[in-house]
């Protein structure tokens, strides 16, 4: 997958191959593009903004459509956003999080965002107990916890038709009273639709889709 940089870098080195001036015209197309996608996403970028400056309350940040875990940080430089070409259509998507989260919270999205039919729609977003990550594999992680139970779904991102296609899910359900309390499911995320599975089984799924690290730009550079 190529982020903002990933496709400059990439534009470049294939310029490259047919000289300076194609590579000067291959290196402008790819920074229209990455433009172009920025002000699709202007709205929703300017109001993050606006709401760290001020210090949004989380009442205030839920009320416009945000991401209400942003009022636990104080400074703009906190939380990031960044534009990725998530599921490889050709169009990059808005993913908006912490700039210094480090290791597994390295890869959390606080929301995710598609353009459809040339406006900014939210597909995901994270609260105090469900949580997307960003995955290396390309697949958006969904991590839920709900006192004995636990959900882990993964969802390919269509940002055709803003929408998550759930691929797999892994769930721990702790009052199930049968052998195992680990369940598999590629059609739903409750017990009901799944099977059960051991426990060795689940962590392998969940360690095949391993978080991604994304380098949020800050948004105390927004703008500048």
């Amino acid at each position: 997958m190529k982020g903002m940089t990933g496709w400059l870098a990439l534009g470049i080195a294939a310029a490259g191959l047919a000289g300076a001036q194609s590579a000067v015209a291959a290196e402008a197309d790819l920074v229209s593009y990455e433009d172009d996608a920025m002000e699709l996403y202007r709205p929703v970028l300017d109001q993050y903004n606006t709401a760290l400056l001020e210090q949004w309350s989380m009442q205030e940040y839920a009320a416009a459509g945000l991401c209400a875990l942003c009022a636990y940080y104080t400074n703009p430089s906190q939380v990031g956003y960044w534009l990725e070409d998530v599921d490889n259509n050709g169009t990059e998507e808005l993913l908006v999080g912490e700039t210094e989260a480090q290791g597994e919270a390295g890869g959390m999205i606080f929301q995710l965002y598609a353009v459809y039919g040339q406006t900014p729609v939210l597909i995901a977003s994270s609260t105090e107990n469900s949580r997307y990550y960003l995955c290396t594999d390309g697949i958006i992680a969904k991590e839920e916890f709900d006192g004995a139970e636990s959900l882990f779904a993964y969802y390919m991102a269509d940002s055709d038709n803003a929408v998550l296609t759930l691929t797999e899910a892994v769930i721990y359900d702790g009052t199930q009273e049968g052998e195992t309390p680990w369940f598999y499911s590629r059609t739903g995320t409750d017990v009901s639709d799944a099977m059960p599975v051991f426990e060795a089984d689940a962590i392998e799924i969940m360690d095949s889709h391993e978080h991604e690290a994304i380098e949020y730009l800050a948004f105390a550079d927004y703008g500048i």
